[in-house]
């Protein structure tokens, strides 16, 4: 047998037990109560103070809207608990169902990559093995002149050129597949082997020796300046030069000229400050640079 509703309703309030379901038909029954507590007090007001009606009838009134009052006031605070541990309710449902949507997904998942990893290589060999039959028996046929739709096109019922009309029909022949074991590679097209290394591995020691050309030249552009007399020497080309004019000045360039056998024009000697990589570009070119001082090889700030 049902238990009371201000019964029913006391548990509730008291309790976090409460399914989700027996919170809302409890919040239906205390809103209709309510309502009902509402209506009495309206007539009960409009009793109490109604002439025709006995003094006694209408201190009755009184009394019958007083308690109806307190009654919907006492339903309306119920009310606000109900729907604060509904709310409640909700979210601890929600949460627990996320959990549970989480755990079965992440089963399921865990079941899909054991079956790719069991049954994936099988299927891989099996596509490689077909398509490479493919192309092996085209490739067979054209060499003997034989110059009809390959096995894929008869397979599929394509026309030979895997085109009808506008419409170009993707072939099984031309897909990439990754391989499942080689991160790398691709399972097909079958890649080929080169005897050198691996596209990755080039790539990892072109940027190695990016990284060596950068310190290199870094190293040479803090590298100590020292004061050198430069001139033309042997050098048969219009070279420009990296030096300083001063020790402490500005880097400038200095354009160096072959010299001219009929002397119509003069090649002086310069005194500039160079670095040692310069003094070696310098001399492999054929100037001549002799330093000013040997002991000049100083830091310039």
């Amino acid at each position: 047998m049902a238990k009371p509703f201000h019964q029913r309703l006391a548990t509730a309030l008291s309790s976090d037990d409460s399914r989700l379901s027996d919170i809302e038909a409890l919040i239906a029954e205390a809103e209709a109560e309510r309502t009902r507590q509402a209506g009495i007090v309206a007539q009960a007001a409009s009793d109490s103070v109604n002439f025709s009606l006995s003094i006694e009838d209408r201190d009755d009134a009184a009394a019958r809207g007083e308690r109806a009052r307190r009654e919907a006031t006492a339903l309306g605070n119920a009310l606000d608990q109900l729907r604060a541990k509904r709310t409640a309710k909700e979210a601890s449902e929600g949460r627990l169902a996320a959990v549970e949507l989480r755990e079965r997904l992440i089963s399921e998942r865990d079941e899909i990559a054991a079956r790719l990893r069991r049954e994936w290589p099988e299927i891989e060999t099996a596509i490689v093995t077909l398509l490479s039959a493919v192309t092996e028996n085209e490739a067979a046929m054209r060499a003997a002149s034989i110059f009809e739709d390959n096995a894929e096109a008869v397979a599929r019922g394509c026309p030979g050129n895997f085109a009808r009309g506008a419409l170009h029909i993707r072939q099984l022949t031309k897909l990439a597949l990754p391989s499942f074991t080689d991160e790398r590679e691709l399972a097909w097209p079958v890649p080929v082997k080169s005897k050198g290394p691996h596209w990755t591995e080039q790539a990892r020691q072109s940027r190695i020796d990016q990284l060596a050309a950068a310190r290199t030249r870094a190293a040479a552009a803090e590298a100590p300046w020292a004061e050198y007399d430069l001139s033309s020497g042997t050098c048969d080309r219009i070279t420009e030069v990296s030096c300083r004019a001063s020790r402490g000045g500005g880097d400038t360039v200095l354009t160096m000229h072959p010299v001219d056998p009929s002397g119509f024009y003069r090649n002086p000697v310069h005194r500039c400050w160079l670095r040692p990589a310069d003094v070696a570009r310098a001399r492999r070119l054929g100037m001549v640079v002799k330093p000013v001082v040997a002991e000049a090889a100083e830091d310039v700030a």
